[in-house]
């Protein structure tokens, strides 16, 4: 690669960064509008407490080699932490 096309890329790196940290709407949460009734809302009794609704969290299955090892130990660690499900092989 030519120092002129590096050079360039840099610059367009630079300038999709910037956009991107001025516009919320890059991610799918900056997308969603959310229209909030109160008068709709659920009461508290009603909702399925935390400590059940994380049980069904889990980390997708993910080899030693696509990510390193301290992440696999950090995935396993905060998912036990919290009562969910790892599948990185840590536990």
């Amino acid at each position: 690669m030519t120092s002129l096309a590096f050079l360039f890329l840099i610059r367009l790196y630079c300038l999709l960064r910037n956009l991107a940290s001025l516009n919320s709407q890059v991610t799918l949460r900056g997308l969603l509008k959310l229209d909030v009734d109160p008068a709709k809302s659920v009461p508290l009794d009603q909702v399925e407490p935390a400590a059940e609704i994380v049980k069904r969290f889990v980390t997708g299955a993910m080899s030693l080699g696509s990510i390193s090892q301290e992440a696999h130990e950090t995935l396993a660690v905060a998912m036990n932490q919290m009562g969910a499900r790892s599948n990185t092989g840590k536990r």
